[in-house]
């Protein structure tokens, strides 16, 4: 009710900010803010029912965007280490302040500032977390989910450090502390307008996938609390009213490619659809009166109290069920 919707409505508004810049250039005087809202409602929208569709076009596009955020990633990472080599681009001389100023010169030494920098860096790394509501859809949990979490943590990690490395290397700390889309300045710096709007749409394409993973993940973690009781009983169920599946009969074999490509074995529609509509309807909520900086604030002090109480529990029941079974 809380952690999830919070975040995807994060991820929504800065879906909703890079593709409104897109569209204005950026240059251009910021937009207003409901414009950008209404954008990050219709990407909230277009990821709810693509994940209500099938499981597999869910997972498909997630696996898509996946492969596109690490290509766009490594191209920053790049162009900016090629920028502070050779000192060229687009707009005159790439800034130097990485060379002659200090990367922590001027740091607020106010213990409430450094607590909401580290919520704001605490979402950005916290998609981790997502992995466990979908061990169910795996089909050896005990095997591939350490393999997932060993390989995605370090790679995620790695790949943004180098990319906020590139955007320091190419632009003025003074426009790197201001700017909301700091990928487009960076874009535009370097290769002008088409680059601005290259980075914009690989950005707006890097959320929308991060919105759909969410999105796919809290569906499920509504349906079960549907099954166990924890909420009504509608939102515990599958498909659309007493159906739960839609198959389409096709007669063409290229049709019947792409249906198999995109459907689930027992056809489309078999997804928790109650569930996904809720989290939307939340996200709708958080979306609107929220902004980027106070979601940040309030997921992080939310979700991080989970978890502390989260882990003094397993150390709890480590100390007085110690011969349960475990993992």
């Amino acid at each position: 009710m809380v952690l999830k919707p919070g975040s995807a409505a994060i991820i929504a508004i800065i879906f909703g900010e890079y593709m409104v810049r897109a569209a204005i250039g950026a240059d251009a005087v910021d937009a207003s803010t409901w414009i950008n809202k209404g954008v990050a409602l219709a990407g909230l929208v277009s990821v709810t029912l693509l994940n209500s569709v099938s499981t597999k076009l869910g997972t498909r596009s997630a696996d898509i965007f996946m492969f596109l955020k690490f290509v766009a990633l490594l191209g920053v990472t790049i162009t900016g280490i090629v920028v502070a080599v050779t000192g060229l681009s687009f707009k005159g001389k790439a800034s130097d302040d990485w060379k002659t100023k200090g990367w922590f010169e001027g740091t607020n030494t106010n213990v409430s500032n450094w607590a909401v920098a580290l919520y704001a860096g605490l979402w950005a790394f916290d998609g981790w977390d997502n992995v466990n509501y979908v061990t169910g859809e795996f089909k050896n949990p005990s095997r591939d989910l350490p393999r997932v979490i060993h390989t995605s943590l370090p790679l995620v990690i790695l790949s943004y450090i180098l990319a906020n490395i590139a955007y320091f290397f190419v632009l003025p700390l003074s426009v790197i502390e201001s700017s909301n889309t700091v990928a487009v300045a960076f874009g535009h710096k370097v290769f002008g307008p088409i680059g601005s709007l290259i980075l914009a749409l690989t950005v707006s394409g890097s959320c929308f996938g991060a919105l759909n993973a969410t999105t796919f993940t809290s569906g499920r973690l509504v349906y079960a609390a549907g099954k166990e009781g924890y909420l009504p009983a509608v939102f515990g169920k599958i498909g659309i009213g007493n159906r739960s599946a839609v198959k389409l009969h096709t007669r063409s074999k290229t049709s019947s490619r792409m249906v198999q490509f995109v459907a689930d074995d027992v056809g489309f529609f078999y997804t928790p659809i109650a569930a996904m509509a809720l989290n939307a309807a939340l996200t709708s909520i958080y979306i609107v009166v929220g902004d980027f900086k106070t979601l940040t604030t309030f997921y992080g002090v939310a979700g991080y109290t989970f978890y502390f109480f989260t882990v003094l529990g397993l150390i709890v029941l480590r100390v007085k069920e110690p011969m349960l079974e475990r993992p």
